[in-house]
């Protein structure tokens, strides 16, 4: 640059930039990326300790605040209770058990009689058959056979079952309307006086939901017949039901959910119906599904919420599936779902990532910080306050944040716990 330019008040590049950023404000001075920022320090809690267990149902929370360069600061402190995570649990998923009904009553009943031995061992909270429970829906001898493997579940009364309708659980096959053995095997009657069943749609069982309680949370799992046309009366339904249950996390489960990983793990034009109708709930984290051969599954962002979609069918392997079923482990403390495939025939797990695998799921969620006060404090003052109304044996957990020329800092968060009552 020539002196001229320099003379009429033009400055280097590097020059312009510094003074620029020299003369903002610090608020600016962030949203700018290429400016260099100084950020305040951030205030310091000082009582009580993280970790700490208090005396009573009051608590003084204090801080030390960072020096400023301006006056006053503004300083609001910010608590809420923070509850345990509960213990893990597992669902067990049976699909497609058509073939063991017509022609290996034995490993349906293996499964069954595996889920009531390992009930307590893995804490099992629910059964969900993801439909295709028999092959041929006409023939009453398969519908007996998978009568006694089920009823093996019934010797626990209190474990709850859902039973979804596949398209060969339906004579015609694909016919909503051709359920009439299902509905004599496993009629509305059947289920009504247990604690855990929910309701179902119209006269019959075809579409059913059950309640249950695991590892401290409330779930609702709705079970929606086979239909490719998905009935928008049906959809309504399951909409209300979730709405009425809103407080519950909701699975939803029909047989023609999710395509095999082969085709992309898409979603079948009832998935898809499903997806579009029910997954606005903010309840709704988890799809299931069967009917593919094999495995698939996908996650789905639905208004900042993860979705979870997951396909089983091993029908197309030997003997009927094998035994195949599928454990579906949850950790309320780690917002985890870990899915494997275990067969209690072969006393064996199947290998490989589409048949273990780990994925993050929405299950627990902590509750919003509540704003506990706001006063104004000098730079470098302690400041405090007196959180009064604590239940007791509970954790909590707070903070302090601080404003100053238009720039908010906060503490690091810190947790103590009330004595037992």
């Amino acid at each position: 640059m020539n002196r001229y330019a320099e003379s009429r008040g033009f400055r280097h590049p590097r020059a312009a930039r510094a003074a620029l950023c020299g003369a903002l404000t610090a608020a600016v001075l962030l949203a700018l990326s290429g400016c260099p920022v100084a950020l305040p320090e951030p205030p310091t809690p000082l009582s009580p300790e993280d970790g700490a267990v208090v005396l009573g149902a009051a608590v003084t929370l204090s801080a030390e605040l960072p020096e400023s360069a301006g006056g006053e600061q503004e300083v609001t402190f910010w608590g809420r209770a923070v509850e345990a995570p509960g213990e893990d649990f597992t669902i067990i998923a049976l699909p497609d058990t058509q073939f063991y009904s017509e022609s290996y009553p034995e490993t349906f009943r293996a499964q069954t009689q595996w889920i009531i031995d390992q009930r307590e061992t893995l804490n099992i909270a629910a059964v969900l058959h993801l439909g295709d429970i028999v092959d041929e829906a006409d023939d009453r001898a398969q519908w007996q056979a998978a009568d006694e493997a089920l009823a093996v579940l019934e010797s626990q009364p209190d474990l709850p079952v859902g039973l979804t309708v596949g398209n060969h659980d339906q004579h015609p096959n694909g016919q909503p309307a051709g359920t009439q053995n299902f509905n004599a095997f496993f009629p509305v009657e059947r289920f009504a006086d247990r604690a855990w069943y929910g309701g179902h749609f119209g006269d019959d069982n075809d579409n059913s939901f059950v309640l249950f309680s695991a590892g401290g949370i409330d779930f609702i799992a709705v079970l929606l017949e086979f239909d490719r046309a998905a009935n928008a009366e049906v959809l309504a339904w399951a909409d209300e039901v979730l709405k009425a249950h809103a407080d519950r996390k909701a699975i939803i489960v029909t047989h023609f959910m999710l395509a095999s990983h082969l085709l992309g793990s898409q979603f079948s034009s009832q998935g898809q119906a499903i997806r579009d109708a029910l997954t606005d709930n903010p309840n709704v984290f988890l799809l299931l599904g069967g009917h593919f051969c094999e495995t698939g599954r996908r996650s789905d962002n639905i208004e900042g919420r993860r979705v979870v979609s997951i396909l089983s069918d091993y029908q197309c392997r030997p003997n009927g599936g094998d035994g195949w079923l599928r454990i579906l482990h949850f950790s309320p403390a780690n917002n985890t779902l870990r899915v494997q495939t275990y067969s209690p025939t072969r006393d064996e797990y199947l290998d490989g990532p589409r048949h273990e695998f780990a994925l993050p799921v929405d299950l627990r969620q902590e509750p919003e910080f509540e704003l506990l006060a706001r006063l104004a404090a000098d730079p470098q003052a302690s400041v405090e306050f007196l959180w009064t109304g604590l239940a007791l044996d509970t954790t909590y957990e707070w903070f302090v944040s601080v404003t100053a020329e238009g720039v908010t800092t906060q503490s690091p968060r810190q947790r103590f716990r009330t004595p037992p009552g």
